[in-house]
């Protein structure tokens, strides 16, 4: 049975996967076959407004990275435009203090299955103890076309880079079961916005995979594969963290589309997580703090990043003691395996026990 990921306003029903159009071609993510999006879903009210838009997401982008036609675009009724004014998203920001653009956040673009959600308690404990800003669209669910919930993503990390003191190492894109298959198809084909992604049982790849015991038959292709300099990028720096459940529906095409895809294909930090007894469900705060240590573990092994962070945790407990003694404390913590973070554990130790 597939239980929501998110404490949601409305519950979507998903359907089962229709046969999918050829890779490449634009198509809601998951509806009956003979639904297409009807009317505006978009809810209004509530929520943050935002009136940037990102060049990334214009219609013209979108098809040099998708290679969507204009033909394609005229299924929808605006085109593939969006107004970004008429937008809401909800937008989960650290306790405290914005930071300094010297000690930056991180950020998570959330894409969900349905049109109205909200973040578990435990995840949003999680996102402050790892000092990530998360952000997701409303309006932006299954029954939507897939050129709008690239366009949302991408204007709602656009907004939050503007807004506040982002780490461009750390900006992810994430998303579960619908929502995690078109996070996976950002995560690839925009590495130069997104450093990594956490595909929730749900995860889509750029070439047709073998099906497991099935001889001859194989899994579709969803999308065209990155180009260029983009391609090579993805498979060097990238992190990509897949997640389904030993009882998962989508647990099939999620290893193939690992093992046959990111790993053969060279992506140097992809991981696979396969949560026992576990079905189409989305993980609790323990699962998802997992994830995000994947993908956050290359940034923080890096040792003369972690050297200018020890550095600048000692300027601020020279000029405030408690504030730097917290940053001290985080480096320690983030930059455990690193000489600078093994100095900074030490003297949050000498401090405390003045």
């Amino acid at each position: 049975m597939r239980t929501p990921c998110l404490a949601r306003v409305l519950v979507l029903a998903l359907a089962a996967t229709p046969a999918w159009p050829q890779a490449g071609e634009p198509e809601p993510c998951d509806p009956a076959p003979d639904e297409r999006p009807v009317g505006d879903a978009r809810p209004g009210g509530d929520g943050e407004v935002f009136a940037l838009e990102s060049p990334l997401a214009s219609v013209d982008a979108q098809i040099a990275r998708f290679s969507w036609t204009a033909k394609d675009l005229a299924k929808d009724p605006t085109g593939g435009k969006i107004a970004i004014a008429d937008e809401r998203f909800l937008l989960v920001v650290p306790p405290g203090a914005a930071p300094p653009a010297e000690d930056p956040w991180g950020l998570v673009v959330w894409i969900d299955p349905g049109d109205r959600f909200d973040l578990p308690p435990d995840w949003r404990t999680v996102l402050a103890a790892r000092r990530l800003v998360a952000v997701g669209a409303f309006g932006a669910g299954n029954d939507r076309y897939v050129w709008r919930r690239v366009a949302l993503a991408l204007h709602a990390a656009h907004n939050v880079r503007q807004r506040f003191a982002i780490d461009p190492d750390r900006v992810y894109v994430a998303g579960y079961s619908g929502g995690g298959r078109v996070a996976s198809r950002i995560g690839l084909q925009y590495p130069d916005v997104f450093t990594g992604g956490v595909y929730l049982c749900g995860a889509d790849y750029y070439r047709t995979v073998p099906i497991a015991g099935k001889p001859g038959t194989r899994w579709p292709a969803r999308m065209p594969a990155p180009k260029g300099a983009l391609a090579e990028r993805g498979r060097s720096h990238s992190r990509h963290v897949l997640v389904t459940g030993e009882h998962d529906d989508n647990r099939a095409p999620m290893l193939a589309r690992y093992e046959h895809g990111w790993k053969a294909d060279g992506f140097r930090y992809a991981h696979y997580l396969e949560l026992p007894g576990h079905g189409h469900e989305c993980p609790d705060g323990t699962t998802f703090d997992r994830a995000l240590a994947l993908v956050d573990a290359p940034v923080f092994v890096d040792e003369a990043r972690a050297r200018r962070a020890l550095e600048r945790a000692r300027a601020r407990v020279a000029d405030e003691f408690v504030a730097g003694l917290d940053l001290l404390r985080a480096v320690g913590r983030d930059y455990a395996a690193t000489a600078a973070g093994k100095e900074a554990a030490a003297e949050v130790e000498r401090l405390e026990g003045k």
